[in-house]
């Protein structure tokens, strides 16, 4: 009765977390880029979609620029900026006016100096990532969302006010090497799972994960995946394929196979954990009560991470796991101390992180124990772990 009494509050408190997030007010762009620019400036809007409006000093009587507002879906969900422009149709500057990117993708374009490289370009050049627009390693779908922002603001200014013929150059299909090696190491992870019962080669799987999804692109699953395809913040299939095929085959495996292979032998932090074991030998016991207790505490993390994303309607908010810290080498004081405390914690018990603290974890597992159910229910003959 207990146990069915929580599950409802549970769902009860989310739907309401999640409704009263989309019922906030969000403030308006203009509001936004008025905190930005200097209090004397006037706006006039020139028009609606999206926003263009032309800003004056009225001290000065001076023409300021062209204030252009524009959207793109970046990796956590929409983001939001000002392009503005000069009489000539020359950036002169990038205002981020709001976001949901993780924190450590954002100050890596902060500090490799991204947003710069578009100043003094013309509003009719193409801002295409890898064409005139660099993309920023371990930073890929944030840069060419900010890119497509300026894009689409830039074009429709030189269209709609500067009366040029602008041919919108498209981006291509986003497949490429790192899509193709993806699906290789979700089909090795998988073998190794079901069919390869090898030591060795489950160790070389983990290696080959910990080095391409860990250091090379830091792109560790998160519960910021799932918080942003539950709000609908996913980026499109065409251009960013690796996201949909990393969460698509972390979701799917667990509902077909019964077997969670993110966690097994993919997931980055967590094999780092698995070596730190290995290498101090110390692998504490842990009594029946104190490992129901840490299992119940993740459900708990994973809870409260889930109803900061959906109250706050972002899903960096609730991304409390320390991995773009450690691949990334990006983050605040708080994310250091919880990285260094957890690879502490993991020298004494194998997989520390993900025993207690994990929503990665919590969800996939949880996705075993309704496929099982599901069996159950339709009296399948199949063995679950």
């Amino acid at each position: 009765m207990t146990k069915h009494l929580l599950k409802l509050l549970t769902a009860i408190t989310l739907i309401a977390a999640l409704v009263m997030g989309y019922l906030q007010m969000e403030k308006e762009l203009q509001t936004l880029l008025e905190d930005q620019v200097p209090q004397e400036t006037q706006f006039q809007e020139l028009q609606l979609k999206p926003q263009i409006l032309t800003g004056k000093n009225p001290e000065e009587d001076a023409f300021s620029g062209y204030y252009v507002l524009t959207e793109a879906k970046g990796w956590g969900g929409p983001l939001h900026i000002a392009t503005i422009v000069d009489e000539q149709g020359v950036i002169k500057n990038i205002l981020v006016l709001s976001h949901r990117e993780t924190l450590s993708f954002f100050f890596r374009l902060e500090k490799k100096d991204f947003f710069q490289q578009f100043y003094g370009k013309k509003i009719s050049d193409p801002f295409l990532p890898e064409n005139d627009i660099d993309t920023i390693t371990q930073a890929t779908i944030s840069s060419k969302a900010f890119a497509q922002a300026v894009r689409t603001g830039s074009h429709t200014l030189g269209r709609d006010i500067f009366d040029m013929q602008i041919i919108e150059e498209k981006s291509g299909w986003g497949f490429g090497r790192d899509e193709i090696l993806l699906l290789v190491l979700l089909g090795a992870a998988l073998a190794g799972l079901l069919w390869i019962k090898s030591r060795i080669y489950r160790y070389a799987v983990m290696l080959a994960a910990f080095i391409f999804l860990g250091f090379t692109l830091n792109s560790s699953l998160s519960i910021a995946h799932f918080g942003a395809l539950l709000l609908g913040y996913f980026p499109s299939f065409r251009e960013y394929p690796f996201w949909w095929i990393l969460l698509v085959g972390a979701i799917l495996t667990p509902l077909v196979f019964r077997r969670n292979i993110y966690c097994h032998s993919l997931c980055p932090f967590g094999n780092l954990q698995e070596l730190n074991a290995k290498i101090s030998g110390i692998n504490l016991p842990l009594g029946k009560h104190i490992s129901r207790g840490g299992r119940y505490l993740g459900y708990v993390l994973t809870w409260f991470a889930l109803l900061v994303i959906f109250y706050k309607t972002n899903p960096a908010l609730g991304a409390y796991e320390p991995f773009p810290t450690l691949f990334g080498l990006e983050g605040i004081e708080v994310q250091w101390f919880v990285l260094s405390a957890t690879i502490f914690g993991s020298f004494f018990l194998s997989r520390f992180f993900c025993r207690f603290f994990c929503p990665v974890g919590v969800v996939l597992n949880l996705l075993v124990k309704i496929r099982c159910r599901l069996d159950k229910l339709l009296k399948a003959k199949t063995s679950c772990p």
